[in-house]
Order: C-alpha cells, then sequence, then structure tokens
C-alpha cells in the first residue's frame, strides 16, 4: 500500500526518493544516495572509485503510530592510494545509533517529560533501545546543555545522601541561594571529591553534614571546611533509636536523655546532652555505633546549628529527595540530573559588578544553581501529566 508523500518529510540531504510502501507493521520508505565525488576519511585522497552497493535499514518518526524505516541504498567505496573501503557517509543520521538525527533529539526532548516506558509505545521501540539512545545523547551533549559555571564561592553548603533509583546519591545543596548545585551518582569518597571540586574547589565557610561517618571521612580528606552537624538528620536518627527503645525495658532514662538531646536548645546544651549519651543499653549499642562513629570524627564545634530554627531549604530538600525517588522511579539517573541541574530555565542567576580602581566596567553573569523551589514546581507538574498519561492509557 503505497504511503501519501503528505505525511512523510525528507529528513536526509543528498539522498532521492525511490518508493514509499505501507505494510501492517511498518512503513517503509526507499532511499537512494546521489553520486557526487568523496574523498577517502582515512588518507584524504579524491581517487576512490565504487566498490558495490548496499542497503542500510534506518528507523525514522513514526507515522500513524506505525513504525517507519528508512531502507537507503548507498555507496560500498575503495580508495585507490591506501586500499581503505568505507561506506558513504549519509547526513542527518546518528553517529550511535541506526536512526535519524530527528528522532534521536525527539527521543531526548521527550524523555525530560514522560517515562520510557511511554515513550517505547510512543515511537514502537524496546525500552532498552530507548534508554540507550537517552544516554548516548546526554553524553554527547552534556557539555553544551550545562550552563558555563561562573559560581560565587558558596559561604554555606548542604550535602545529603539521598535513595535515588534505589541507590544512595550525593546532592549538594547551597544553603546562601536556596539552590541545588550539584549531584553525584555515587557516595563514594571519589565521587564525593569530585562534586565538592565542582561545587566550591576552593571550600566554603561551612559545609552542613548529616550524621554519617563514610561520609565525614570522605569531606575531611578533601576540604578544610568546617563540617556542621545537620541537626534534622540527627533527629531522624535519633527518633529511629526512641521508637525501637520504648519496647527495651529500663531504657527510659537513656531515651529521656535522647529526647531532650533532640530538642537542645543551644550548641552546648547539645555537646553536655551527647557525653551523657556515650553508653547505650546494649540492646541500642547497634543503633547507636553509627552516630557515636559519625560525631566522633567532628569537632566540639559540630554542635552550631543545635537550638536554631530549620534552615528554609530543609523542609525543599526533603520533598526533593521523596519525589525523585518516588515519582521518578521510572526514569534513569542521567534523566534526573538533565532535569534537575541542566535546565536553564530554571536555573538562579545573578549580576555581578565588575570594578576596578573605582571605576564601573560592567556586569558578568554568575549562575547560582538551579532554584528548588522552581525545580519541585516543575517535578511536580512532570508527575501529575505522567499520571494523567497513565490514567488514560488506562482507560
Amino acid at each position: 500500500m503505497p504511503v501519501p508523500a503528505a505525511t512523510w518529510s525528507m529528513p536526509l540531504k543528498g539522498v532521492r526518493l525511490l518508493y514509499m510502501h505501507e505494510t501492517d507493521a511498518a512503513i517503509l520508505i526507499g532511499l537512494e544516495t546521489e553520486s557526487k565525488p568523496v574523498v577517502c576519511p582515512a588518507c584524504n585522497s579524491a581517487a576512490v572509485v565504487g566498490y558495490g552497493k548496499m542497503i542500510w535499514r534506518i528507523r525514522d518518526l513514526p507515522i500513524r503510530k506505525k513504525a517507519v524505516f528508512l531502507e537507503i541504498k548507498r555507496r560500498r567505496l575503495r580508495c585507490r592510494e591506501c586500499l581503505v573501503t568505507f561506506n558513504e557517509l549519509v547526513s542527518q543520521i546518528s553517529a550511535h545509533h541506526r536512526a535519524t538525527t530527528r528522532l534521536v533529539q525527539s527521543v531526548w526532548k521527550m524523555a525530560l517529560r514522560q517515562p520510557f516506558t511511554v515513550l517505547s509505545k510512543t515511537f514502537g521501540m524496546d525500552e532498552k533501545t530507548i534508554r540507550n539512545i537517552f544516554k548516548d545523547t546526554f553524553d554527547a551533549q552534556v557539555s553544551q546543555f550545562r550552563i558555563p559555571s561562573c559560581r560565587p564561592a558558596p559561604s554555606a553548603l548542604a550535602i545529603r545522601l539521598p535513595t535515588i533509583l534505589r541507590q544512595q546519591r550525593v546532592m549538594w545543596i547551597n544553603l546562601d541561594q536556596g539552590t541545588l548545585v550539584d549531584m553525584a551518582a555515587q557516595a563514594t569518597p571519589e565521587s564525593i571529591h569530585a562534586s565538592l571540586q565542582r561545587v566550591a574547589s576552593g571550600g566554603a565557610e561551612k559545609i552542613t553534614v548529616p550524621p554519617d561517618a563514610p561520609l565525614i571521612r570522605a569531606l575531611q580528606a578533601s576540604t578544610q571546611s568546617p563540617l556542621i552537624l545537620h541537626p534534622r538528620s540527627m533527629r531522624a536518627a535519633c527518633s529511629d533509636v526512641i521508637e525501637l527503645g520504648r519496647t527495651i525495658n529500663g531504657a527510659a532514662p537513656y531515651l529521656n536523655t535522647l529526647s531532650r538531646f533532640v530538642g537542645a536548645n543551644s550548641a552546648a546544651e547539645a555537646a553536655r546532652l551527647w557525653q551523657d549519651l556515650s553508653s547505650p543499653p546494649p540492646e541500642l549499642q547497634t543503633k547507636m555505633d553509627p552516630l557515636n562513629a559519625a560525631l566522633g570524627l567532628l569537632p566540639a564545634g559540630c554542635f552550631e546549628a543545635f537550638g536554631q530554627p530549620d534552615h528554609a531549604c530543609d523542609a525543599l530538600a526533603e520533598q526533593l529527595d521523596r519525589i525523585l525517588s518516588s515519582g521518578f522511579s521510572r526514569r534513569s539517573y542521567d534523566v534526573i540530573c538533565a532535569i534537575a541541574l541542566h535546565d536553564k530555565t530554571l536555573q538562579k542567576t545573578a549580576r555581578t559588578g565588575v570594578a576596578e580602581n573605582g571605576a564601573h566596567l560592567g556586569y558578568q553573569k554568575t549562575n547560582c544553581g538551579t532554584s528548588i523551589p522552581k525545580l519541585l514546581a516543575r517535578l511536580e507538574k512532570l508527575t501529575r501529566d505522567n499520571d494523567a498519561s497513565d490514567a488514560g492509557m488506562q482507560t
């Protein structure tokens, strides 16, 4: 069955149309490269002769929910100088996939808005293929997709260890600006060091940390910046101990001290109460060991934030953690990074005056990272749209 020409536009250059045919399963479009001079890619010689022809099947954008395949007849060529044989190049074809560049770009853009499972049905392609296309495109474009970093040195940083896609990640937050500035795929000393260099190579006035001994060791090996204990994370860890201790006979006095520590009104009170918690009941020893190990690495001033109101970013960071770990369970980590770090519309920027000897010279634009409130609004909208799409597909 022939295909109406109006339903398909030519995505390639230097080829001519041979036929368009539709089957029950797909639409086949025959193309042939136009004869033109070619130079050898190995030695740049023009002494190139034909060495036969071959059919190259490439996937294009679907038409009427049917897969479209371009069957391209192209020349096989041979260089008389260096005897290298090679295939004729065709523009607008992906270098990594048997697909047109417009199909690859369409997958890339839609993957930022919809899960891979939906794209698999939309394009009639295996979900693994969709993932590979996105990852390869992300790797190739990431340097262009990122805004060049010209960040002022942050005075206050916070590091979090959210679990995203069933794996612990590293998340850096600029507390001064309320922005997400970096993420690392793994919470290893190497990736923590690398991400810290990206965020603040010269260090920060202070870094707020959760009670995690491996993280603290990695940071102490990478920076001289003071490490401050994050009260909200510490309270959450202590609440788990309190919940367990309620079932243990004779643990009430220890739990009472732990509860007073959680609600400490000052850094001095928190430090004093923590000293009283050094000998937990045997049944709570396993739970308290990680906390003791973490705080044993920190100086006495680590309780600085106790007795102060929670930072405005705390609740936002927890909300971000929840939505990334649940609403984006069908995405890849690369998709999450592309949305969370590399969307220019979500970046918080500022104009910084540049002057010398009191003379105003102009302004330079500084990038402070991704605005967390804007990012949450974007993620919530994407989640709603995906839920509505899922509901539509089920009905």
